[in-house]
């Protein structure tokens, strides 16, 4: 395993256990800081992978007043990443992609749903 590899693993693990944290009342504001912290620190394209791997992830998980939390994550993952908020997932890779899964993922956490025509 290379450098990198071991060192993106090691983000995956702490941002991970910093989402944990927006479950429990008395550990909402660290568990936001050490996210936003993250985010400010790591903006690498693999860094934004884990972010909304994670976040989409934890949609089942968290709990109604955490979910605003996780939205807001993606707002600051947003502000980060600009115009480079290109997710390496896709093939290709572009923002509009991108953009169209960030808003996915916060409609899950809004529980919106598009209405359809009857």
């Amino acid at each position: 395993m290379c450098i990198r590899d071991r060192y993106m693993g090691q983000l995956q693990t702490a941002f991970n256990a910093s989402l944990a944290k927006l479950s429990e009342e008395n550990t909402k504001e660290l568990g936001m800081e050490e996210l936003q912290a993250a985010i400010s620190s790591h903006s690498s394209p693999q860094a934004l992978r884990i972010y909304l791997k994670l976040i989409s992830e934890g949609a089942k998980a968290v709990n109604t007043s955490g979910k605003e939390l996780y939205v807001l994550l993606l707002g600051c993952i947003a502000k980060k990443y600009k115009s480079s908020m290109i997710d390496p997932i896709d093939s290709p890779a572009s923002l509009e992609k991108t953009i169209s899964r960030v808003c996915k993922i916060a409609y899950s956490y809004l529980n919106v749903h598009s209405r359809t025509k009857t």
